[in-house]
């Protein structure tokens, strides 16, 4: 699940208990009326505040359902190119570069265009190797994996060069923006439950920060 669609998540649930309270309060006071007698001033003033506050709030609530609808939909795959078109294509991996799916999605994505692949591997580390100072060795594996698959790739006749990223995956993707003005990203994980970029929501984060088409491929 997205943060954008937990945000839509939350903001339902306020809004369904903030309706239920109005009901609530109206039930209280048809039954006030009907059992104790007529209130006075300052509680019918004091009710009115009430309501006209958690009604309010259930606006507010429902707006953000809409603004989060409009602001950050799900974006639609980018189209396989067509005939002539330039594209330049950012791809993420982790542990699954070098997978037939991405391999398989890559060279769809820019059949019949002129194209530009930068493929971004983060020299993934753990707390442990980073502490026992193993950070370069994270890096040389990173680096092996990446020198293979763009092997691969210029075999198969695509254009594309590739760079270590930062282990933090969404700052691998920020660093990689600053020089290369990419039309779209290709971000490949493992499939839930082995995947800590889907745990983190990786790929939502990107498609909420990012104003690009991301396409999500799993392999494993």
């Amino acid at each position: 699940m997205t943060l954008s669609e937990r945000r839509k998540g939350y903001a339902k649930s306020i809004s369904i208990l903030l309706a239920g309270v109005v009901v609530a309060g109206g039930l209280l006071l048809g039954c006030t009326l009907a059992f104790a007698g007529p209130l006075p001033a300052a509680a019918w003033a004091g009710l009115g505040v009430v309501v006209a506050v958690a009604v309010g709030l259930v606006g507010v609530a429902w707006a953000i359902v809409v603004r989060s609808d409009r602001a950050a939909p799900e974006p639609a795959q980018r189209a396989i190119a067509t005939a002539g078109e330039r594209r330049r294509i950012l791809v993420l991996a982790d542990e699954t570069i070098g997978s037939d799916v991405l391999r398989r999605e890559v060279c769809d994505r820019v059949a019949g265009c002129e194209s530009e692949v930068l493929v971004v591997v983060p020299a993934l580390n753990t707390p442990l190797r980073h502490w026992a100072d193993e950070a370069d060795r994270a890096r040389v594996h990173a680096g092996a994996r990446l020198e293979d698959e763009l092997r691969v790739l210029g075999g198969l006749g695509i254009r594309a060069r590739g760079e270590i990223g930062a282990d933090d995956p969404l700052q691998a993707v920020d660093d990689a923006l600053r020089t290369f003005a990419a039309d779209e990203i290709v971000i490949s994980t493992h499939p839930h439950g082995r995947s800590n970029w889907l745990e983190e929501d990786v790929v939502g984060r990107v498609r909420e920060v990012y104003a690009l088409p991301v396409t999500h491929v799993t392999t494993g």
